[in-house]
């Protein structure tokens, strides 16, 4: 339902399913480069991913870490960047802004396509 208490037609209704996905997938992937994620994965402190990413890293220094690292920080940075950069059109804000519907609303249909995937997730476990 919009503002009014009126239920969205149809179209409306998948376009706002589609473009809470979308904001999901874009969560994911920067969940998944986070400096906290890297930091565990790479067994590099986050003081030096910041260093690495900011270039502020030493070269002239004794390598602590390998340059394969110091390419896989920038990298998974650079897409976590990006994935802050997309996900502006995606905010709470912004998808009530795009569809005329209050924050609540937004907030409770991400809840209820968030359970969606999570049971389309769990019948392809046990398929």
């Amino acid at each position: 339902m919009n503002m009014n208490g009126r239920k969205l037609p149809q179209e409306i209704e998948d376009a706002l399913c589609r473009d809470i996905r979308t904001r999901i997938e874009i969560q994911k992937g920067m969940a998944e480069n986070t400096q906290m994620v890297l930091e565990l994965e790479l067994g590099i402190s986050l003081k030096t991913i910041y260093a690495i990413e900011h270039g502020h890293y030493d070269a002239l220094s004794p390598r602590k870490v390998s340059a394969r690292i110091m390419h896989e920080v920038r990298r998974r940075r650079q897409i976590y960047n990006l994935g802050k950069e997309a996900l502006q059109g995606y905010t709470v804000d912004a998808l009530c802004e795009r569809y005329n519907l209050g924050s609540t609303s937004i907030e409770k249909r991400i809840r209820l396509v968030k359970d969606q995937m999570m049971h389309e997730l769990a019948r392809r476990n046990v398929a």
